[in-house]
């Protein structure tokens, strides 16, 4: 079986791990990046859509839902 990245409709995936925001690679286990934006510091909103886990479907859509939590 081989993994096809053209074929997967979102290449990241964000949510909370260890109380911190965690970005994940689409297959959902492998770490793509750990950030230092600690989910007790969102706002009420962005916690349920991480408790959820939120689809992304490129780069820059990731760095500007990251820069929304940190701003």
């Amino acid at each position: 079986k081989t993994y096809d990245a053209m074929k997967v409709p979102f290449k990241y995936y964000i949510n909370i791990s260890d109380g911190m925001v965690t970005v994940y690679y689409s297959d959902m286990k492998s770490v793509y990046e750990y950030t230092h934006i600690p989910a007790v510091d969102l706002a009420e909103e962005d916690r349920l859509s991480l408790i959820e886990g939120i689809y992304v479907k490129d780069r820059e859509e990731l760095y500007s839902i990251l820069e929304g939590f940190s701003s």
